[in-house]
């Protein structure tokens, strides 16, 4: 009996977290290229925030005197680590310690 239920326990969990293998399927129309897009010209604000965007020579000279000014910038790990854990890995946590307490 406790065979057939830890049986029972796995299948369950496999087919829970592993439900898109399962749905997966190509797709069933053919992808048909789409009309060529139009040229539009672009507006002078557009091509201000583009050149924002984009950035200066000097604003790259800036940076890269302020990665020689840091050498141990290589080794920064960025604070703390968080640790996410999803309602489907929290929901077969929960069944698996309830099996093992009952």
């Amino acid at each position: 009996m406790n065979y057939l239920k830890k049986f029972v326990i796995v299948t369950l969990l496999a087919v829970w977290t592993f439900p898109a293998v399962s749905q997966a399927a190509p797709a069933r129309t053919p992808v048909t290229e789409s009309a060529p897009a139009q040229t539009t010209e672009l507006t002078p604000e557009v091509l201000a925030l583009a050149n924002i965007l984009a950035g200066t020579p000097n604003e790259s000279q800036d940076l890269a005197a302020r990665e020689k000014q840091a050498p141990n910038l290589q080794d920064y790990k960025g604070g703390a680590v968080e640790v996410y854990i999803g309602s489907g890995a929290a929901l077969v946590l929960i069944i698996v310690l309830l099996i093992i307490l009952l």
